[in-house]
């Protein structure tokens, strides 16, 4: 089982952490939204659920299974559902109709007993903070029944040159419709060190930065039918690894999202996806 990690000493705080409608998080909710539309009588996964802030927009489901690493993310959903340990046999779980199930482990160990028996996989903001984006995909894939769907949004790097500039308003980008945002750093992976600001304190991530070829998931059975890239609102992109400048920055910007790129002139951009199973 995964041992305790970053997240579970700001459960309370996400727990409380709701959506902001004029931010970036509250394009994104809007977006995944939409893609999601009716899941009644459907089964739904939600990987990386952390406190179920989600578990309301899958009204009508016939089953929601909440995945997550932290213990302690899982326990402040509401409701106190009884928890499933992730290296448990989950067959009577995927056979039974019993709403929501959470299960304590990473999508990576989870999702394939799910044995593709999942209508929609929903992963908000949970794939950023895994290293191996492709295997999660994988397991993802092994997860979702055969035309299923899975909608992800996560955090991407995009070349300084493509990125919307700071005074611009918040916009949306088809990748269809612009061949310059294809490459999204291929096959350049940087570490990217992520300081998120909320109510309880600061939560540093460090992660190597997804590149469009993650989601591409060539070989694991998903296909991209949509996507689409926001540059984040309220945010301040910091090049390079000066703790000091992040502070000032935190102290300047009202306590808004500081990122600091280690050695690159990228910004990072949101990425909301559509994939089907093959």
């Amino acid at each position: 089982m995964p041992e305790g990690n970053q997240y579970d000493g700001l459960a309370n705080t996400y727990a409380s952490h709701g959506f902001d409608p004029n931010g970036t998080d509250g394009f994104v909710q809007r977006w995944m939204e939409q893609e999601l539309g009716n899941v009644r009588g459907l089964k739904v996964a939600d990987a990386g659920c952390g406190a179920g802030r989600w578990f309301s927009k899958f009204q009508g489901a016939r089953q929601v299974i909440g995945v997550d690493a932290s213990r302690a993310m899982l326990a402040q959903v509401p409701g106190a559902p009884q928890i499933v340990d992730g290296d448990s046999r989950l067959d009577d779980v995927i056979a039974g109709d019993r709403s929501p199930v959470l299960v304590h482990g990473t999508i990576e160990q989870v999702l394939p007993q799910l044995k593709k028996s999942m209508d929609v996989v929903f992963a908000s903001f949970s794939l950023c903070v895994c290293p191996e984006p492709k295997q999660v995909l994988r397991a993802i894939a092994s997860g979702v029944k055969p035309k299923g769907r899975v909608l992800v949004s996560t955090n991407v790097f995009i070349n300084s040159a493509d990125a919307p500039t700071a005074s611009e308003p918040i916009r949306e980008i088809s990748l269809d419709a612009s061949p310059a945002l294809q490459t999204l750093h291929e096959g350049a992976r940087k570490e990217l060190r992520i300081v998120l600001h909320l109510p309880g304190g600061h939560l540093p991530i460090t992660d190597r930065a997804h590149v469009l070829s993650d989601y591409n998931a060539e070989g694991g059975g998903l296909a991209v039918v949509k996507a689409h890239l926001v540059r984040p609102q309220g945010m301040t992109f910091v090049d390079g690894d000066d703790v000091q400048l992040n502070r000032q920055h935190f102290s300047n910007d009202g306590g808004n999202h500081v990122f600091s790129m280690r050695g690159t002139r990228a910004a990072l951009a949101h990425l909301c996806l559509e994939l089907i199973a093959r």
